[in-house]
């Protein structure tokens, strides 16, 4: 029987945090999501919500990427709610400055534009 560690707060340098971005930057979404939540399912506590904002956001350019425009507005606004709280910076990433690009790309979408899809989800 094997125990899943279990912590309050995101490690620094948390390598999944900085995967799921790198994946993210790449416009690999479905990936982003996947490590995003296997770091989910180990943080106890407010930072799952941190965690859980990513990985609604990857869902959204996901489902861009699939021309589901309703599914993405709908992750984008739950996504966003989520990450709002953490900006301008925490665990390492520039959530302000993310927030921002989506933003846009949401905006677009709402006028009817193609989306860029090309937010970076920087840390450092």
């Amino acid at each position: 029987m094997s125990r899943t560690r279990r912590f309050d707060r995101v490690p620094p340098a948390e390598p999944r945090l900085l995967e799921g971005a790198r994946f993210f930057n790449l416009g690999r979404f479905f990936e982003s999501h996947e490590v995003w939540e296997s770091l989910w399912h180990e943080v106890e506590g407010k930072e799952r919500q941190l965690l859980q904002g990513l990985i609604q956001l990857a869902a959204a350019y996901h489902h861009l990427s699939r021309n589901n425009r309703a599914g993405a507005r709908y992750l984008y606004a739950r996504g966003r709610a989520r990450l709002v709280p953490w900006a301008p910076r925490h665990a390492g990433l520039a959530i302000a400055d993310f927030l921002s690009q989506v933003d846009e790309d949401f905006a677009k979408l709402k006028r009817g534009e193609q989306p860029t899809r090309s937010p970076k989800l920087r840390s450092g």
